[in-house]
């Protein structure tokens, strides 16, 4: 670092010694001969030479090892462990972020910004904190201080008392649980005595929650009658608007409950051997079916616009089989049927004995024989 600093010798051999009034003149008449170059010389060494240690200080300092120049300088900053901080540690901990830990704060400014602040207890601020009083004719969502809700309370109650004693108004007769002081008109003063009812909120919504919701958030009209229409679909499964109440269910039962308990007790006495039969309509969507005993004639799509069916002339004992079939819509169904001189249908679409299909229609048919008195009993249902 000393070759850094200009000495006294340096200084004398580079400064211009003191100059006669001609410089350039001979010794002989008081000068020292100095040619140009030289005199030129003479006065460019002390500047380049302050030149050349300032340029090499600059460059020095900006080193930060041990043996720096920049080590060697103090600051007058203290480490936090105690320690004299030199320049080139300065810029070290300036470099990575140290030097945040020398500031410092004094204790009576952290009480002043620590007393301003709510206290931090948890999230619910928990304490006392406190917050800057909205002004009285505020209408915001600010946060109301006691002191903005005493006004208001204060000022609500000077008026209320300034009627009480007929300064601005007379109080009107009346009064009682359940009744308020109301404005009669645009003037402040002309009040009245009116129900609490009067203030309801009338139809207030909510938010429908989700179908399925099971928690205890508030139910709307929306979502009990969505709730109520699918327990409902759940226990029609399916059916048709002819039995989609339960009077009609009811009604339906009490008409045919003989022939279907009958039905239902031939077929849970037979052996399970119900062969099902899957028909194809033919041409025009006429369907023949020659009806066999166990016999279950369905297809994926039975539409059929004639239906013809043969039944045994004699049946055997317990003859039962069933069938199922659309109507279309647009067309009556012819339906006709042969080897059954007695028989008798009861359910949708019968009157009379008779089962007449309706347009647009599925049924499902279940025919069975009686020996005694000895004919054919049908069970129609519809289910669409």
């Amino acid at each position: 670092m000393s070759n850094l600093f200009i000495t006294p010798s340096e200084v004398d051999s580079r400064k211009v010694a003191s100059l006669p009034a001609n410089p350039n003149a001979s010794p002989a008449f008081g000068g020292r001969g100095y040619t140009s170059a030289q005199l030129r010389a003479a006065f460019d060494a002390l500047p380049l030479l302050l030149v050349e240690r300032f340029n090499a200080l600059v460059t020095a300092l900006g080193e930060t090892g041990e043996e720096s120049v920049a080590a060697m300088i103090p600051t007058g900053l203290t480490s936090p462990s105690g320690e004299d901080v030199p320049l080139s540690r300065l810029f070290g901990d300036i470099s990575d972020g140290t030097f945040a830990t020398y500031l410092k704060v004094g204790a009576s400014y952290l009480d002043l910004i620590l007393a301003a602040l709510a206290p931090l207890d948890s999230p619910a601020l928990s304490g006392a904190p406190t917050a800057s009083t909205p002004s009285s004719s505020d209408d915001s969502s600010r946060i109301a201080t006691t002191a903005w809700v005493r006004d208001l309370v204060e000022r609500y109650e000077t008026l209320y008392l300034a009627i009480l004693e007929g300064r601005d108004g007379n109080v009107p007769g009346g009064g009682g649980a359940g009744l308020v002081l109301s404005k009669r008109s645009d003037d402040d003063f002309d009040v009245e005595w009116a129900s609490l009812s009067d203030f309801a909120f009338g139809s207030p919504t909510a938010v429908t929650p989700q179908t399925g919701d099971n928690s205890t958030k508030v139910a709307t009209t929306a979502f009990v009658a969505a709730a109520v229409s699918a327990m409902r679909s759940s226990l029609l499964g399916g059916a048709g608007e002819a039995y989609d109440t339960l009077k009609e269910i009811a009604d339906a039962l009490s008409e045919t409950d003989g022939d279907v308990a009958e039905a239902l007790s031939l077929i849970a006495s037979k052996e399970s051997k119900t062969t099902f039969v899957y028909v194809t309509p033919g041409a025009n969507n006429e369907v023949e079916i020659a009806v066999l005993s166990d016999h279950d004639y369905r297809a994926a799509s039975f539409e059929a616009t004639s239906l013809s069916l043969t039944f045994p002339l004699a049946p055997e004992d317990g003859f039962i089989a069933s069938f199922s079939f659309s109507t279309p819509d647009d067309a009556d169904i012819t339906l006709s049927y042969t080897n059954m001189p007695d028989s008798y249908a009861t359910g949708d679409d019968c009157a009379g004995g008779v089962f007449v299909p309706a347009r647009g229609a599925t049924y499902t048919v279940v025919v069975w024989y009686e020996e005694y008195p000895a004919k054919y009993q049908w069970v129609v249902r519809k289910s669409g």
